[in-house]
């Protein structure tokens, strides 16, 4: 018996033994981390009579990096009498037992100081993922 699996890279993957090892080998990865922080400003353009506010970005900055981890989740048991399965994945993160977020704190804390325009807006962002996902947006 087959099964067929279109997997979010868009390829097909026929048989059971394939089919598990495309749903689970995402998992054996270790989660990538990407931080940004934009830096900007608001102008005031005046054009004829009509004046709009302009955001002006005035520096970013990244950093990208893999958190090393462990994977807990349940192990995949697919039934073989399904003619057809939708599969969702989600990854939720613990990082009790990690230093991710005081390192994340450290580096907003850099950015932060770079910024010498106490009018400045900054904006930032802490987003982590699995490379699979990172492939299917």
């Amino acid at each position: 018996k087959y099964s067929t699996v279109a997997v979010a890279t868009g390829n097909a993957v026929e048989g059971m033994d394939a089919v598990i090892s495309a749903v689970t080998t995402p998992f054996q990865h270790n989660p990538e981390y990407r931080w940004h922080v934009q830096t900007y400003y608001y102008k005031r353009v005046k054009r004829g009579d009509k004046t709009r506010r302009v955001k002006r970005v005035r520096w970013t900055a990244t950093s990208t990096g893999t958190i090393p981890s462990t994977d807990c989740s349940q192990k995949f048991h697919p039934n073989a009498n399904a003619a057809m399965t939708v599969l969702t994945t989600s990854l939720n993160t613990d990082f009790s037992g990690s230093d991710f977020m005081e390192k994340y704190g450290n580096w907003e804390n850099e950015q932060r100081a770079r910024n010498t325009r106490p009018s400045d807006k900054q904006a930032f962002t802490n987003v982590v993922t699995l490379p699979m996902q990172r492939e299917a947006m």
